[in-house]
């Protein structure tokens, strides 16, 4: 309404100019009419052509990575750009450099501002680094463009809905396993527990040692190698590690969806997911949270692949409680069978989780809670096996956790 209002403005003053032959109103109307008109034409033609598009080096990375990520201008028309806006929208959790970051309309919403100038024709790129320090899956976009005359006077806006996605996996640590924590995943010793091996099952050969039964060469391929070999046959049972999630977080701060601690608590089951799976365990991993939608539960599996499906799984973890663990564990799994052990890993010890690791105790089901805690945070009373890994601030700076008894 002000364009129009303001061109009638200009055209009632010109006309009055020519009728009364006020030759420097005249001139001066037209220069109005001319400027007035170039504006409304730069301001209509702004963002013609121009493209602004914005892409990850990799979709997926590991905690701790640092990426690419490029912002690309093209002013694809034969005029300049006098100042060009882009506000392409960036993930609140991870840190981004080489960029300038704002607020937006809330701390939730932040985005990456560009002011620039183009020329014809004119193609700008930007590189930026993006520090995975934060799990989950992260969005970047959409991008919304904003720019104008060369006065200033008048905007216009277009945007674009492009949006792309990162997946951080969780930090995964080198365990060091005390002796209760051994004893209960990997044995009564700290190696793993053999078991009696199928003959049935012949997965390769190896060379003959001091004291292998004669009946376990394998002659055939004794003959090939022209030394002696011996069968290695595959285990009759496989040993079950069974991880339980609680997604509740810790007790003192139970408004908190998100707490650092159960982020911790996500980076200790990857990596007890990955010692069983190198001890050649089959690893599951259930919680009561929610994955991709689907409450977590990723059956036990020692196949090759168990490990990258759990990674996943918890790198789209919601942390927000849909049932108690008591709850949980109470329910019947078909797929966990009797002699798994069941490591409960929890950050607040609270009466659910007591209750449900005493039922498993009265079961007589082999089970570990391991507690994410502050270093001074107090063990409850009872006589359960209870393992506990020491939490800060600076937990991901960590190469090494300590499961001590």
């Amino acid at each position: 309404m002000l364009d129009t209002l303001w061109l009638f403005g200009v055209l009632l003053v010109e006309g009055w100019a020519l009728w009364t032959g006020n030759s420097m109103l005249t001139l001066a109307g037209t220069l109005c009419l001319l400027v007035s008109a170039s504006l409304l034409l730069t301001r209509r033609v702004a963002l013609a052509g121009v493209r602004c598009t914005h892409a990850l080096q990799q979709h997926r990375a590991n905690f701790g990575d640092v990426i690419a990520f490029t912002v690309e201008l093209v002013n694809l028309k034969p005029l300049p750009l006098t100042w060009l806006r882009v506000e392409d929208g960036v993930p609140r959790a991870l840190r981004i450099e080489g960029g300038r970051i704002e607020a937006g309309r809330s701390e939730f919403f932040p985005y990456l501002l560009m002011v620039v100038a183009m020329l014809p024709y004119e193609r700008l790129v930007r590189r930026l680094r993006v520090h995975c320090t934060r799990r989950g899956e992260h969005k970047f976009g959409p991008v919304s463009l904003q720019s104008g005359d060369y006065l200033g006077l008048l905007d216009a806006y277009c945007s674009s809905r492009e949006e792309q996605y990162l997946l951080v996996f969780p930090k995964v640590f080198a365990l060091e396993l005390g002796r209760l924590a051994s004893q209960l995943l990997l044995g009564q010793d700290a190696a793993r527990r053999r078991y009696l091996p199928d003959p049935m099952r012949v997965v390769g050969a190896r060379d003959y040692h001091s004291g292998d039964p004669y009946r376990s060469i394998d002659w055939r391929a004794t003959a090939k190698a022209n030394k002696l070999l011996v069968r290695v046959l595959e285990p009759s049972s496989t040993p079950v590690l069974d991880i339980v999630l609680d997604f509740a977080g810790p007790l003192r701060d139970p408004q908190d969806v998100a707490p650092d601690e159960l982020e911790c608590a996500i980076s200790v089951v990857a990596s007890l997911a990955r010692l069983g799976s190198e001890h050649r365990m089959a690893v599951g991993v259930r919680g009561n949270g929610y994955s991709r939608h689907a409450p977590l539960n990723i059956p036990p599996s020692a196949k090759p692949d168990q490990f990258a499906a759990i990674m996943e799984a918890l790198a789209h973890a919601v942390t927000v409680p849909h049932v108690r663990l008591n709850q949980l564990l109470a329910r019947p799994a078909p797929q966990i069978p009797a002699g798994a052990t069941t490591i409960i890993v929890v950050v607040g010890l609270r009466d659910t989780v007591l209750a449900a690791a005493l039922d498993l105790q009265r079961r007589r089901r082999p089970f570990l809670i391991v507690y994410v805690a502050p270093e001074q945070a107090p063990l409850p009373a009872v006589r359960l096996p209870i393992c506990k890994v020491s939490y800060d601030k600076a937990w991901i700076e960590r190469q090494t956790l300590v499961l001590a008894a």
